[in-house]
């Protein structure tokens, strides 16, 4: 039995890049683009040594390296939820992340509900059963 590799492999070189900063380091990691300035990232733990897989996805401003959240939900739902993130047209490097009172004052009243709505569906789905709403899964296998 012969094994023949495929002409053409895809490696952690073919994917974009952004890197992700905690209070104590920071790394660059593959990411999926799902909107200007909004990418998917695998979440790590940053804390240790190394930095380590946890599990799950984050939701990335590419800008300032912050995670928005990080959620066991399904890829598909994190697609969405950075997309709706992206579509509030929030000033993400404007945030103040002292606490949620400067975060929401950062944000304005008239997107913060926005914002609010899109964090919970990312939130509210876990990755062995989705509990993406219909709209969300519709927005999900248009956006393929």
């Amino acid at each position: 039995m012969t094994n023949t590799a495929p002409e053409q492999f895809v490696t952690l070189a073919d994917f974009p890049t952004t890197r992700i900063v905690s209070a104590d380091s920071a790394t660059d990691v593959p990411c999926e683009p799902v909107a200007p300035g909004i990418a998917i990232t695998p979440y790590l733990n940053l804390g240790e040594s190394e930095p380590r897989l946890g599990g799950g996805f984050t939701i990335t401003h590419t800008a300032s390296g912050r995670g928005f959240v990080s959620s066991q939900a399904c890829l598909e739902c994190a697609r969405v939820a950075g997309r709706r993130l992206a579509s509030t047209g929030v000033d993400w490097l404007a945030i103040d992340p002292t606490d949620a009172g400067t975060v929401k004052a950062s944000v304005g009243e008239d997107k913060y509900e926005a914002v609010v709505d899109a964090l919970r569906l990312f939130q509210r789905c876990h990755q062995r059963m989705c509990w993406h709403d219909e709209d969300a899964a519709t927005e999900a296998m248009t956006a393929r």
